[in-house]
Formats: structure tokens, C-alpha cells, sequence
């Protein structure tokens, strides 16, 4: 699907929403401030005049957007190409390589475009042409850990992206992982705690303070080492390193891990690698089940811990 230059829709609500509100909700692609942005260039128009924003609007009113040419973003230099596993008019599914964060710090800040070596940048180099936010690069609505490996879906199209954000909102998506820990943890198990900063180190996260948010995620023993097993792993919600904390304070840390573990002489990362991603439409038909092998390191690894 081609990015679109223009959007319209009729107010449907008596709520008398400022407009900057009303199109956040609807523009699910775009950031406050970038709505906001729209306002002040007199891009949007309510009942046939410019609307700026603060205002209100009232059932039946007709909003009209156009868009302005998607800002261009540069490219990150010296990333090789990342293989592209899946791509459609709006989607593209990479196999994203340890060591690459999926978007670098602050996600898109004000008016500021992507920028640093990550993988959205990564793949503006590569040539993938893309519009998401009124920036010329893809959008992202899920991450992996900086040195995670393995299967990434991101955006080409404002509507690319609000199916992604809708599914994994909607718990329609399957988020399947490879992991190698130590310990010798039960053959199959599910954990369900509270998930927090923690209150001694603001880096990290951990299950152990009360808190009103959950995490959760299932898993099961592929392979058993002397020291060591191989674990697949389901997550049910997608916090900030959620597997390496759940796994680490449940007394199996995934290996070579240093924040929640130990560092380790067979692998320079923690060996955890997302390897398959399903996605379901809301129709119920399965519109992603995109799979990647692990890595050469984490091959290894599991081969030295035999």
C-alpha cells in the first residue's frame, strides 16, 4: 500500500476534543508533537478552514490532512545489509544482528528525524523506501535489546504501522525466542510477576518490587547441558528485557549476559535470539509467521556447552 498524501474522517464523538487530541488517537503513526507540526503548517483543515491547534471540535465536523513530503532521513554508514526475511507495500520483516539497536535513543525526538547507526537507519541505507510519521524511514512498534538477534517487524506505511501497533496491542501476535541458560530450570514453566524499575539501579528492571504492572511469559527445555539447557521461550507481554530478567531471578540467567548474569567465555552477547514472529489480522487470518535460525555465536555456544 503506497503512503497516502491525505486523510479525512467526520467527528464522531460529542466529547469537544481539541483537534491535536482527536488526530493523535486516529494518526497512530505520528508523534504528538509531529501532529501538532501539521496544525502549525496549516496542513489540516476543519469544516473547510485551517484549524490550528486548541480547537475544539464538534460532532460532524469534517477534518481534511494533507501531508507534507516525508522528511528525509540519512542513512546509517557501515552497517552491512540486514536480510530482509518478509516485505510487502507495508511491512518489512529483517533478521536483525546483535549488536544493533533497533532505533537509536530517543524515538524520533522533536522535531528531529532518526539518526545514529540503528536499524531503521540501517535500512534507509539499504534503499528501503519508506514513509511512517512524516518521516522517510520505517516505523518501528516493537524492539529487540540492543544484543538480542533475530526476527524484527517494522512499518513502510503510516498503515503498516498501525496494524503492527493494533496486533501487538491486541495480543494477535506469537513472539518466540531462543535462549541459552545456566541452571537446570524445570522442563516446562510460566512466569507471572510484577515488573518494575529497579529502585537501586535505574538501568535495570526487576520482579522483585511491587508494582501494578505484570510480566509474562512461558517456557519450555529444548536441550539440556552439563551446566547449561536451551530454553523456548513465549512471551505473553513485551517489557523492557523482560526474558533476562524473569529467567535471571528465577535462578537461570541467560548466558553471557553481565547486567542480570555473569559474562561468559563462549559468547560476547547474552544468547538470546527471537526466532519466530506470527502475526494475526483481525480477520483471523495469519498475516506474518516469519522465522530466523540463531546465530553462528549462539551456535557455537550451544555446541561448546555440549
Amino acid at each position: 500500500m503506497a503512503a497516502p498524501t491525505t486523510f479525512s474522517c467526520v467527528v464522531d464523538t460529542d466529547d469537544r476534543l481539541a483537534v491535536e487530541r482527536f488526530l493523535g488517537a486516529r494518526l497512530t503513526a505520528w508523534k504528538p508533537t509531529s501532529v501538532l507540526d501539521l496544525l502549525r503548517t496549516g496542513c489540516v483543515r476543519v469544516a473547510d478552514r485551517v484549524a490550528r491547534p486548541g480547537r475544539k471540535l464538534w460532532r460532524g465536523d469534517l477534518i481534511e490532512v494533507t501531508f507534507p513530503p516525508a522528511a528525509k532521513v540519512n542513512g546509517a554508514d557501515g552497517v552491512p545489509p540486514l536480510p530482509i526475511l518478509f516485505e510487502d507495500e507495508g511491512l518489512i520483516v529483517v533478521d536483525k544482528p546483535a549488536g544493533l539497536a533497533v532505533e537509536h535513543e530517543g524515538v524520533y525526538p522533536r522535531a528531529q528525524a532518526p539518526k545514529g547507526r540503528s536499524v531503521v537507519t540501517a535500512l534507509v541505507a539499504q534503499g528501503i523506501r519508506a514513509a511512517v510519521g512524516g518521516y522517510a524511514a520505517p516505523g518501528v512498534a516493537h524492539r529487540l535489546d540492543t544484543e538480542t538477534s533475530g526476527v524484527l517487524a517494522l512499518a513502510k506505511t503510516d498503515q503498516g504501522l498501525d496494524f503492527l501497533l493494533r496486533a501487538f496491542a491486541d495480543k494477535r501476535t506469537t513472539k518466540q525466542y531462543a535462549a541459552l541458560v545456566l541452571g537446570a530450570p524445570p522442563q516446562s514453566a510460566s512466569l507471572d510477576t510484577p515488573y518494575a524499575k529497579d529502585p537501586t539501579d535505574g538501568r535495570k528492571w526487576t520482579t522483585t518490587v511491587d508494582s501494578p504492572k505484570r510480566a509474562r511469559l512461558s517456557f519450555t527445555a529444548r536441550r539440556r547441558f552439563p551446566t547449561a539447557s536451551e530454553l523456548e521461550v513465549l512471551l505473553d507481554t513485551g517489557r523492557t528485557h523482560q526474558i533476562r530478567v524473569q529467567l535471571a531471578e528465577a535462578g537461570f540467567p541467560v548466558l553471557g549476559d553481565p547486567t542480570y548474569g555473569t559474562t561468559s567465555p563462549l559468547i560476547a552477547r547474552q544468547a538470546l535470539h527471537a526466532e519466530r514472529l506470527t502475526v494475526v489480522g483481525e480477520d483471523g487470518a495469519i498475516r506474518l509467521d516469519v522465522r530466523a535460525a540463531p546465530p553462528s555465536d549462539y551456535q557455537r555456544a550451544a555446541t561448546e556447552l555440549c
